[in-house]
């Protein structure tokens, strides 16, 4: 007899369990003479208060929603605070035990607006529906995967891509055990399994831990320009993130070798490479430049006079000037290739005027190449202005008519930073210093430019015509 009623005793269990039972609000209301919201006050993030929402059930709940800290339980009721400022909070979920869960909406109880500091009233009822009124179980529920970062996974559930969007992912599933894998460039791909049940709507956040790898380069020799595996980086050192795997980093400076290392990264790892002193790159340069004693300047500063050799120079691009008084001046882009010596012969074409005043040069002022300035000197009008008066004012010197001489010489000269002409000279000769003359003659006589302009401030800046002679 006592076996059977405990036999009954189960049975009758298991049915109750079986049986989708349900719950429902009795009343929700707000209670003006409950001063609890008060002196239980509680505030939000941002320091408003909250409502307080007492919720009367004789079995245990759950609540979900905008909630602000912890549910306690006080004298059979719970208290729940929800954020009141702006009618920010409109729902709350309620999970009673046993029972199916249920979403309450305020303005289903004629509660349109919650008060930061009042009371409500919300008591729950617990049925079981007859089987003719119960709504039908659809079977399924929502299954919520959030990942972290927000930005460039792949997510795939049950080996299927899912959609992601704005971080998370978002489907209805059929109750049952499910398997997902999460995975995003440089970080490590995560798996696993997640049950989709009748409970309430399943929630995984995923935070994926990253593999990239942090590698600092130090140069040794300052103003080293920095690659890495050919993509320039920057110059002087570097600090940066990359995937784990091997890489080639190499620096390079004009005038140096260049000097290449391999570091192998690791997952997350953090790496500090040197890389040594760059080792000198020298070749020589043989000025043999008529008249004798033309004074040779080399990026600015005087080397010697010619006819000379001027040896150890970096390798590598370097301007050079030769001037003497009396003559034009030429000024050349050369390159100097590490072991080699570079031949450069020619002659000064002397000047027109008779003279080659100093006065037409910049001294020790600074002079910007045309485009290295951030507002470039012009010509009143504009460049076929500027080609418009030199062809008036050019003279085809009668000696070269005679032998048929033409050809074309580039003139390099200095706008200064007032806008008149300062320096000028022979870049390119034609090959008839007639020819070459006229060219420097012409320039001199230029009016004045709108100077050229760096960090605002008017400087002085090389500038280059070609004048064609037939």
């Amino acid at each position: 007899m006592i076996l059977r009623t405990i036999l009954l005793a189960v049975w009758l269990s298991i049915a109750i369990v079986a049986t989708a039972q349900e719950a429902q609000v009795q009343r929700f209301f707000l209670d003006p003479t409950d001063l609890e919201g008060q002196v239980r006050e509680r505030l939000d993030g941002n320091g408003d208060r909250c409502a307080l929402i007492k919720v009367q059930s004789a079995i245990p709940c759950e609540f979900n929603g905008d909630i602000v800290g912890n549910v306690a339980k006080v004298k059979g009721s719970y208290l729940v605070y929800v954020c009141a400022k702006d009618n920010f909070t409109r729902s709350i979920d309620i999970i009673p035990e046993g029972y199916l869960p249920m979403t309450v909406t305020f303005a289903d109880f004629g509660i349109n607006e919650i008060k930061g500091g009042q009371t409500y009233i919300l008591r729950i009822e617990t049925m079981t529906p007859a089987d003719s009124n119960r709504a039908k179980d659809e079977g399924a529920n929502y299954l919520v995967i959030n990942i972290t970062p927000k930005t460039g996974a792949i997510v795939k559930i049950n080996g299927q891509p899912a959609t992601v969007k704005d971080g998370s992912v978002s489907k209805f599933l059929k109750y049952g055990t499910y398997t997902y894998s999460v995975e995003a460039e440089g970080y490590e791909q995560q798996s696993g399994e997640v049950a989709v049940t009748k409970g309430g709507k399943t929630i995984k956040d995923i935070k994926l831990r990253s593999l990239l790898a942090t590698l600092t380069i130090l140069p040794e020799t300052p103003g080293c320009k920095i690659s890495i595996d050919g993509e320039y980086k920057g110059e002087g050192h570097w600090t940066g993130r990359l995937t784990p795997g091997l890489y080639r980093v190499e620096c390079s400076k004009p005038g140096y070798r260049d000097r290449a290392e391999s570091v192998e990264l690791g997952k997350s790892e953090y790496k500090e490479i040197k890389i040594g002193p760059l080792t000198p790159s020298f070749g020589n340069l043989n000025v043999n430049y008529t008249p004798a004693g033309a004074k040779v300047e080399i990026d600015g500063k005087q080397a010697g006079m010619t006819p000379d050799v001027f040896r150890d120079i970096h390798s590598g691009k370097h301007t050079i000037i030769i001037s003497k008084d009396g003559y034009a001046t030429q000024r050349k882009e050369i390159t100097i290739t590490e072991g080699e010596t570079l031949e450069l012969n020619g002659g000064l074409v002397e000047d027109v005027s008779g003279s080659y005043s100093k006065s037409t040069d910049d001294g020790n002022e600074m002079v910007y190449d045309y485009i290295a300035v951030d507002l470039k000197p012009w010509f009143p009008g504009d460049d076929k202005a500027l080609s418009a008066w030199i062809s008036k004012h050019l003279n085809y010197p009668p000696d070269a008519q005679e032998e048929g001489a033409k050809g074309r010489v580039v003139i390099d000269f200095i706008v200064k930073s007032d806008g008149s002409i300062g320096r000028v000279m022979v870049k390119r000769s034609s090959g008839n210093r007639s020819l070459d003359r006229e060219a420097v003659r012409v320039i001199k006589t230029l009016p004045q430019f709108t100077p050229g302009k760096k960090y605002g401030k008017p400087v002085n800046v090389w500038y280059s015509v070609p004048i064609n002679f037939r």
